[in-house]
């Protein structure tokens, strides 16, 4: 289907149309004058900063590409249902950084994006200064994660937008004073007093009322919870207080008790001072028996130093000799190194002789045995040579001739018939296992055809629907208990032949339909009911009449042939004026099942008048099948093509329909599926399975056949192989002894060659040299070694003198060497018991300086020494210690409760604390009262001013009705002692609040706005009348309104029309006079600017001349854009207006006098 896209402008005139003044009577004159300007034409309509200039969208919803020229003013967007028109709407909050939520649509942006696109565009140019725009660009794709904003060219962030569309053009899509959405209509009903305060709040100005009300509230909470903790902690104190009066006696003997101690602390100070004086006494004396003791180490330390020069003479005599022996060990280890060398070699030469006179022996050993080898294998042949004579060369001879005939004779013929054999049997075999596959693939076949039912009921009952499964047991299991019968579920008693066919039928009927069961009995139903809400399944269960219950009953209930059950079906068309259009026919004849089944769903799904097609068709068939007038009959309603659904449904505001397209879901698990009839399959298969059954026997009985071959085949060939074998061992018999023959034979031939080639006497000769070369090298060496001896022994006596020497030196060292330790130790002990006086000395001194410091820390000398007196001074030790213990045990008399001592010390720090902590709350409560006050003066003033603008400007309107009031209230104070105490009774500010009341009849009493207190048509007066009397306080650059008089009358409706109206004509308010001097000058004009959605425009209603109008004629059901002629349409209404007015004078007399009436009650 071609989509197009068509908007119209018509463009404001600037002049006022001079037909309005014509014929028309003084009073109409009057009630536009008020405020208005005389002519309009006079004055130029300028933009003001933030309003919408220019809106572009590229595959936004519905639209491929459309750009919207706005202007100042009334801009109304009209046009018919499910053209696009509240996808404007939608563009404009988006494309200014609203969140679909505020629209009541979608989830997310993408939702937006026209069906098979990838991303969509939105851009859109707000007034900035002196013909200057701001350009708001946005791009939403699928494929990425968040849209891409632009402003002014510029790659932005989407809080960019946000802070720049809501701090400097102080737009606000997300506040419903100044954004109200189709679907968000009824939610500015139901918003609560106290809501609604604060979304006027924010509709104001800035958001600083706004701002204010959120401090108050939250300082006040804060307020209110600070003075309950003040009270508590006041409550605190004084209970604390009142507890610490009775704890005055426990401290009294508490006292005493301490004053005690202080006594005892006295004496033990003293006792502690007494111990540490008598404790450095000690000290002082151990001091000099360690000086002492020190005198005596140090005078016997100087006898040691002669005795050690006398032993460091020796040691380096004992060194000297030392060197000297070692030269001469040196000396000897090298005589030592030549004559073992010497006695390596005549080793060696000895070993060699050794070796040659073995190598010897060897050769003689060898030689005999050879000659012994030679008369072992001499005789071996002389005995083979015996017994090949035993055999007869020509029996041989014979026997290989036979052996060759069998090879190539009889046992080849026999091969051959087995290789035969073999090859018939494997091709046999062959076609035995190609016959049994064929079998088995048409077993497999049957069975499958056999189980479609059963494939069916699992496709149906999956691993999701296993509640729908137990249910199914349970009636089957309780079929017979049923009075009547029990069809289900449904899906399961219908057929269908094709796929296109189930796609259909699982697009019109629910998942709670298919699995649901139609009763004949009314019992019968009660139970399956039950029993349905007893497991919580949710299925649809029907009833059916006793006649669909009778005539099934004669009949087979899986016989699904319908033709039987011969049932006027009431049409909207005939079939042959469907085919004509290209329609095959209706939903409930291309299914399959019982009548009762059948009657059900028609019943309740329409099935018998809800058309179908296997293509797709024209639009000039739709039009001819499809109803298109409300009412109309003989057509349908609707129709479903392999990918679309069509539905239509009547309009509300006139006589056409509306049409809806749909795609056509395909689920991916379907419930309904094709069932064929495998009958013609299943008989022909079992043919072809009896033809090769034959064929199997057949092939069995020529099996049989060839394998008794194969054993007689067999049994010849093992009586020919019997023979030949024993042919073959006559001939391997032979063959054995000639083979040992020759290789006896050869070996001995190897063996005189070895004896020629090996001489004894020569190698005797030879090895015989060589150990007398070894002989007189062994000579020479014993030579070389006598003329050496003499120095070996010189230098051997010259080791063993200076060992001697050695030896003498050492016993002298040793000698002065104990001397020096005997002295040592006795200076030793002298030391040990001089260190031992040291650490005696330290660790009194120790115990002086643990006993000063202690008693330093606990008892310090200064503060206790002025409170002992003479006496105490004089007291030993015992006598302390007797005056600490009288003190302790009276001390001990006394019995003293540490606890309430220690609450009474505890509650003393704790109201100190709790006096401190109040008074910082107190005067940071103060503080807050008086940032409270100062805000509230701000506040309150500026709140009642706004408060009482719109309760004016919303009586005023509400005036343009007859009978009907209207006020806005701001409730600040309890309606029920407001008159009483009005300090004791003014709200928190949470619960402030603005309550909007109407009455539209005199007698009845003032009713509060509310979701539920008006009917449809007063809530939505009364909403669009408070948006347009916020147009007192606020400053924002435009409004939007969606559908606003849905629910209203055409009186109320056209009132309002007519306000909203009147608030966008040119009013002396308006004029911004910056217009330059002369007769032709013009002043700017400053006019609001709404965008209102409306379906229609309503006729005779005079609209201002700063008003456009945006007729969005968009969709696949609409005049192409091509055939569109603006000039046409014009012309055409301006005939239709000329010819009303040339009327009877009746008529118009009758026209005018109702024009008039309805004028003067708007006046009123």
């Amino acid at each position: 289907l071609q989509h197009t896209n068509l908007i119209m402008s018509s463009r404001r005139k600037r002049k006022a149309s001079n037909s309005s003044s014509e014929g028309s009577p003084a009073k109409k004159q009057r009630r536009l004058a008020e405020g208005l300007l005389e002519d309009p034409s006079k004055y130029h309509t300028e933009f003001q900063p933030g309003q919408i200039v220019r809106i572009k969208l590229k595959n936004w919803v519905t639209f491929d590409y459309t750009a919207i020229e706005c202007e100042p003013g009334l801009n109304l967007i009209c046009g018919p249902n499910g053209t696009g028109k509240s996808s404007i709407v939608c563009a404009i909050c988006l494309g200014l950084g609203g969140k679909p939520r505020s629209l009541g649509r979608g989830d997310k942006p993408t939702d937006f994006i026209k069906y098979g696109r990838t991303e969509a565009i939105i851009e859109m140019d707000l007034f900035k200064a002196k013909g200057q725009t701001d350009s708001i660009k946005r791009i939403i794709s699928k494929n990425g994660k968040s849209s891409s904003w632009f402003l002014n060219d510029h790659s932005v962030k989407t809080k960019d937008i946000e802070r720049f569309v809501k701090s400097k053009r102080n737009i606000k899509v997300d506040n419903l004073c100044q954004f109200l959405a189709q679907d968000r209509v009824s939610e500015f009903a139901r918003l609560s007093p106290k809501e609604l305060l604060i979304e006027t709040e924010k509709a104001i100005e800035d958001d600083q009322l706004y701002k204010w009300h959120q401090f108050l509230m939250d300082a006040g909470d804060e307020a209110a919870n600070a003075h309950t903790q003040i009270e508590n902690a006041r409550q605190t104190l004084r209970q604390n207080e009142n507890e610490i009066e009775t704890l005055k006696r426990t401290i009294e003997q508490f006292e005493l008790k301490k004053k005690m101690e202080g006594e005892m602390k006295v004496y033990q100070a003293l006792l502690e001072w007494r111990r540490s004086d008598l404790k450095h006494q000690e000290y002082k004396a151990k001091l000099k028996e360690t000086e002492k003791l020190q005198k005596q180490y140090e005078k016997k330390k100087g006898n040691v130093g002669p005795l050690k020069k006398e032993e460091s003479k020796w040691k380096k005599k004992v060194n000297a000799t030392s060197t000297k022996l070692r030269d001469a060990a040196s000396d000897g280890k090298k005589w030592d190194r030549r004559r073992t060398k010497a006695k390596a070699k005549l080793i060696e030469c000895s070993e060699e002789i050794k070796a040659k006179e073995d190598e010897i022996k060897q050769a003689n050993q060898d030689l005999k045995a050879r000659i012994k080898q030679k008369r072992v294998i001499e005789s071996s042949i002389e005995k083979l040579q015996q017994k090949v004579g035993t055999f007869d060369l020509e029996e041989i001879e014979r026997a290989k001739a036979e052996k060759t005939q069998l090879t190539r004779g009889a046992l080849k013929a026999a091969r051959q018939e087995r290789n035969r054999l073999d090859d018939e049997y494997k091709s046999v075999n062959n076609q035995k296992q190609e016959v049994q596959c064929r079998l088995e693939r048409i077993d497999r076949q049957l069975a499958q055809w056999r189980n479609e039912k059963a494939r069916k009921e699992g496709l149906i009952f999956n691993s999701h629907r296993s509640k729908e499964r137990q249910f199914k047991l349970w009636v089957d299991t309780h079929r017979h208990e049923f009075v009547g019968e029990v069809y289900g579920p449904i899906v399961q008693e219908m057929t269908v032949k094709e796929q296109q066919f189930a796609d259909f039928l699982n697009s019109v009927i629910s998942a709670t339909t298919l699995y649901g069961y139609v009763c004949t009995n009314g019992d019968d139903w009660e139970r399956v009911v039950r029993h349905a809400g007893d497991m919580k399944l949710t299925i649809a269960v029907y009833t059916s009449t006793a006649d669909d219950s009778n005539s099934n009953n004669n009949n087979n209930r899986n016989n699904h042939n319908n033709s039987q059950q011969q049932e006027y079906i009431r049409r909207p068309m005939e079939h042959s004026e469907l085919n004509r259009h290209g329609v095959d026919g209706y939903l409930d004849e291309i299914y399959e099942a019982p009548a009762v089944i059948k009657r059900v769903l028609n019943d309740n799904l329409g099935l018998h008048q809800r058309g179908y097609c296997m293509r797709e068709i024209s639009s000039s068939a739709l039009d001819s099948v499809l109803a298109t007038v409300s009412g109309q009959q003989h057509r349908l309603r609707s129709l479903l093509t392999p990918t679309a659904v069509y539905s239509i449904k009547d309009s509300r505001y006139s006589s056409n329909v509306l049409r809806s397209l749909n795609n056509l879901v395909r689920h991916r698990n379907p419930i309904l599926t094709v069932t064929p009839d495998f009958s013609q399959q299943i008989e022909c298969e079992q043919e072809k399975k009896k033809a090769l059954n034959h064929e199997m026997e057949a092939l069995l009985h020529q099996k049989r056949e060839i394998e008794q071959q194969k054993k007689q085949n067999v049994a010849e060939m093992e009586k020919i192989n019997d023979r030949k074998k024993a042919v073959e061992q006559t001939i391997a018999a032979y063959n054995k002894v000639s083979n040992q023959l020759a290789k006896k034979k050869r070996d001995l031939e190897e063996l005189e060659k070895e004896n020629r080639s090996d001489d004894p006497q020569q190698l005797g000769q030879e090895l015989t040299a060589q150990i007398e070369e070894q002989n007189a090298v062994r000579i020479d060496i014993f030579a070389k070694m006598a003329a050496q001896f003499d120095e070996i022994v010189d230098s051997l006596r010259q080791v063993t003198v200076y060992q001697i020497l050695k030896k003498q030196y050492e016993e002298e060292q040793k000698h002065i060497k104990q001397k020096l330790e005997a002295m040592n130790r006795r200076n030793q002990e002298l030391k040990q018991e001089l260190e031992k006086s040291k650490r005696e000395q330290s660790s009194l001194k120790d115990q002086y300086q643990a006993l000063t410091n202690k008693a330093n820390q606990e008892y310090p000398r200064r503060q206790y020494a002025t409170k002992w007196t003479a006496d105490d001074k004089k007291l030993e030790l015992d006598e302390i210690e007797n005056k600490i213990n009288h003190l302790q045990g009276r001390i001990n008399v006394l019995f003293i409760d540490e606890s309430r001592v220690q609450r009474y010390q505890r509650l003393n720090k704790t109201i100190a604390k709790q006096r401190a902590d109040l008074e910082k709350q107190e005067a940071e409560q103060n503080r807050k009262v008086d940032d409270i006050k100062k805000v509230e003066n701000q506040w309150k003033p500026q709140l009642e001013e706004a408060v009482d603008k719109i309760s004016g400007k919303f009586s005023e309107f509400f005036q343009q009705f007859n009978n009907a009031e209207g006020r806005v209230r701001l409730v600040s104070h309890s309606e029920d002692s407001k008159e009483a105490n009005e300090a004791h009774t003014e709200l928190a500010y949470s619960e402030w609040c603005i309550q909007i009341e109407t009455k539209f009849r005199r007698e009845q009493p003032w009713k509060q706005l509310t979701s539920s207190s008006q009917s449809g048509g007063e809530k939505s007066v009364s909403t669009m009348l408070y948006l347009l009397s916020l147009k007192q306080v606020t400053t924002v650059p435009f409004r939007v309104v969606d559908e606003i008089n849905q629910g209203m009358d055409p009186q109320n409706e056209r009132r309002i029309m007519h306000i909203l109206n009147y608030e966008c004509t040119p009013r002396l308010q308006h004029v911004n006079k910056n217009g330059s001097g002369g007769d032709h000058a013009r002043s700017i004009v400053d006019l609001p600017q709404y965008f209102v959605v409306t379906p229609k425009l309503l006729p005779r209603l005079q609209y201002s001349p700063c008003s456009s109008v945006y007729v969005i004629f968009n969709g696949p059901f609409q005049m192409p854009q091509n055939f569109w002629k603006l000039t046409e349409f014009v012309d055409t209404q301006k005939q239709l207006t000329q010819q009303s007015t040339q009327q009877p004078s009746q008529s118009q007399s009758q026209s005018q006098s109702q024009s008039q009436d309805e004028e003067e009650e708007e006046s009123d």
